[in-house]
C-alpha cells in the first residue's frame, strides 16, 4: 500500500502564506530583519540563507514582489547579522585582546546595524514599488 502526503512535511509554505497576508507589499521592509535574526541565532550568513531562503522566496511569490529582491534583501540581512552574531563578537575581541568587553562590542555595533537594516528595507520598498516582479 502506497501513501501518498498531500501536505507539505515542513511548514514553510503555511509560514509564507500568514506572514504575506500580515506584512503584504511592506515585506521587502522586514526581509533584512528576519535574515539578521537568523544569522546573529546561527553566527553564520550561509546558515541563515539555508534557514530563511526558502520561507523568503515563498513570501516573494505569495506577494507578488520578484523573488530575487527578497532574496538578496536575505543576503544583505544575514551579511549584517553576522556583525552583531555573538560568536562573532566573542572571536573578535579574543583576536584584538578586548577580551571582556563583548558587550561594550556589542553595544557599540548594534546602531549602525539597525541603521544599515533600516536603509535595506528602505531601499527594498523603493525598487519594489518602481521595478514590477518579472519571474
Amino acid at each position: 500500500m502506497t501513501v501518498f502526503r498531500t501536505r507539505p512535511a515542513f511548514p514553510i509554505p503555511y509560514l509564507a502564506n500568514g506572514v504575506s497576508s500580515l506584512a503584504g507589499a511592506a515585506w521587502p521592509f522586514f526581509a533584512p530583519f528576519i535574515a539578521m535574526t537568523g544569522s546573529f541565532v546561527a553566527g553564520s550568513t550561509t546558515v541563515s540563507n539555508m534557514m530563511f531562503g526558502l520561507f523568503q522566496f515563498g513570501v516573494a511569490q505569495q506577494i507578488g514582489v520578484s523573488s530575487s529582491l527578497i532574496l538578496a534583501l536575505q543576503v544583505a540581512g544575514a551579511a549584517a547579522g553576522n556583525m552583531v552574531a555573538v560568536s562573532n563578537i566573542v572571536a573578535a575581541v579574543s583576536t584584538v585582546g578586548l577580551t571582556g568587553h563583548e558587550g561594550l562590542v556589542l553595544r557599540r555595533v548594534l546602531p549602525v546595524n539597525l541603521i544599515y537594516l533600516t536603509a535595506a528595507g528602505l531601499i527594498g520598498i523603493l525598487v519594489a514599488l518602481v521595478l514590477p516582479d518579472q519571474s
